[in-house]
């Protein structure tokens, strides 16, 4: 989501076995609320992480964590803010009848500048497990139960045997199956970061609020909060403008028909020839070195964005959002 970020694993729940148990004990699995605080106080404070991702929740509400929590959001980044995120919990099991609720401390969210997390499944729905009570701000992607080793998203596993063992290629340290809140929520704290890598000066309110204002609505908000993540209309208004004296236009419809290829041009004005060129459909590279680009034929919109490098290196960036619409004007070229 956010590439050459550097990451910090912050270990709270410690599993301890004394020798004369003999396997896992449950009993030993639990941390105390004042640990858990010191791994969260340490992540802002001594890490300077920029956003912490918390992909566990359960349990009573602690005066400790909320206090350290309030403190990451409030005094982290030199007093800008921590953005901070939870996975809502995997509290329901909808397909029998059982609707849960926002486990803490995603429940903070009604209170702190905390974002919950959500899930919906590879279709859009709401996942079997994820949360109908209590405050959600956004959704994203996950599989659609929660079992170990059952989901659809792809990530680095756990090393070696104690893995799920399922991974691309044969690779036992990747795997093709995480699931629940805790995949989810990784893909919000992935946005913020790349907002925060383009405005450092945002405060963790502020990327909060962006974050649930560019989601795309998804439906009844007890289940979707505000909506799906949108990790591109998050990070777009952000990207920094031309410099004084290079623009950049680009020729083309911000409508077309289904199924139409249409052509669409970068037009830099002011700039130092040789230009350079690099184009990119919902963020993914496309095209370079070529003033123009046609897009492949679908039934989808797309946010189509050009970056262009003039002689002098000076940078000049545009985005175009292209919706689908039978009304559309016909390309005139095809």
């Amino acid at each position: 989501m956010a590439p050459n970020v550097m990451l910090f694993a912050v270990r709270i729940f410690r599993k301890t076995y004394p020798p004369e148990s003999g396997s896992r004990d449950p009993r030993f699995d639990d941390a105390s609320d004042n640990q858990i605080a010191d791994g969260i106080n340490w992540a802002w404070r001594y890490a300077n992480s920029d956003v912490l991702n918390n992909s566990w929740g359960g349990g009573d509400q602690s005066t400790a964590i909320t206090d350290a929590i309030q403190a990451a959001l409030t005094q982290g980044r030199g007093g800008r803010g921590s953005v901070v995120v939870f996975a809502a919990g995997n509290t329901s099991d909808r397909e029998n009848g059982h609707k849960g609720a926002v486990q803490y401390p995603a429940s903070l969210s009604g209170s702190l500048n905390v974002i919950s997390v959500g899930a919906i499944n590879r279709y859009g729905g709401a996942a079997n497990y994820t949360p109908e009570y209590g405050p959600i701000d956004v959704v994203a992607p996950s599989g659609h139960y929660a079992d170990f080793c059952v989901g659809n998203v792809v990530t680095t596993d756990r090393y070696g045997s104690p893995g799920c063992n399922d991974g691309p290629s044969g690779d036992v340290n990747y795997t093709t199956t995480f699931s629940g809140t805790s995949a989810a929520a990784p893909q919000v704290s992935g946005a913020a970061a790349l907002m925060l890598a383009l405005r450092p000066s945002l405060t963790a309110s502020e990327v909060r609020s962006r974050i649930r204002a560019a989601a795309d609505s998804w439906g009844q908000e007890a289940n979707f909060g505000v909506g799906k993540l949108n990790v591109w209309g998050s990070v777009a208004p952000l990207v920094p403008p031309p410099p004084p004296g290079f623009l950049l236009s680009i020729s083309g419809p911000d409508a077309v028909r289904p199924y139409a290829a249409c052509l669409f041009q970068a037009i830099p004005n002011n700039g130092i020839e040789p230009y350079s060129y690099a184009w990119t459909a919902d963020g993914t590279p496309v095209g370079s070195d070529s003033p123009f680009y046609r897009h492949p034929a679908g039934t989808s919109g797309f946010g189509l964005g050009i970056t262009v490098t003039d002689g002098q290196g000076r940078v000049a960036n545009n985005i175009l959002s292209v919706s689908v619409s039978y009304s559309a004007p016909e390309c005139l070229d095809q």
